[in-house]
């Protein structure tokens, strides 16, 4: 945890979170429906990012387990109603049970990002967690009815790419795999270059 915490502090410290979009994404709060979170920093052959998410995203939703699957059911997403019909049906022991192993299951990133095969980065470390979120403290994105326990996934990858100077994209998944997600904040620091950057659905791939 504390390798993953440093990148946060380095990304900050050479200003990516003064631009525009990090302010918007500040002064909104953490916790917003529909739009997930990305920190990525590459230090030498070390790469590590940090995707943030509400954690909601994960209920009634099953993250893909391998990359390439354009046929993702969205009907049975519930896209016309946010994914948000079985809200209230579960008690918060149940949820909470069904969102670790959600989250346990995106130790598979490829159900969220996709990085270019030829960096050769290949997966050294996961950690994540489900983040309490006070009432008062998030804001939605849409109206809907009470949940039981409003939370935040964090989910925290490293990787060691043996060539990292090719890593020049980074594909997002996440639009794919989850119904609700509407876009994507990425804040970056990559082979000497600062990148912050909103990621919608009709552009998943960033140039780093």
């Amino acid at each position: 945890m504390r390798q993953f915490v440093s990148s946060i502090a380095l990304i900050a410290s050479f200003g990516i979170f003064q631009t525009t979009v990090a302010s918007d994404v500040r002064h909104a709060g953490a916790h917003v429906h529909g739009i997930n979170q990305v920190q990525m920093v590459l230090d030498g052959n070390t790469l590590q990012i940090v995707y943030q998410m509400v954690a909601e995203q994960l209920d009634g939703q099953h993250a893909q387990s391998t990359r390439g699957h354009k046929d993702h059911g969205h009907n049975d997403h519930g896209h016309n109603d946010h994914g948000h019909k079985d809200h209230g049906h579960k008690d918060h022991g149940e949820n909470k049970g069904d969102r670790l192993a959600a989250v346990a299951a995106l130790e598979n990133y490829h159900a969220l990002f996709h990085l270019p095969d030829a960096a050769e980065c290949e997966q050294s470390g996961f950690e994540s967690a489900l983040k309490d979120v006070s009432e008062n403290a998030h804001q939605h994105s849409h109206d809907h009815g009470d949940h039981a326990g409003h939370q935040d996934a964090i989910l925290q990858y490293q990787f060691e790419c043996a060539n990292p100077k090719a890593l020049s994209t980074i594909e997002f998944e996440a639009f794919e795999s989850f119904a609700d997600v509407e876009s994507i904040d990425l804040e970056a620091l990559v082979n000497g270059r600062a990148i912050s950057t909103r990621v919608t659905k009709d552009q998943v791939l960033v140039n780093l």
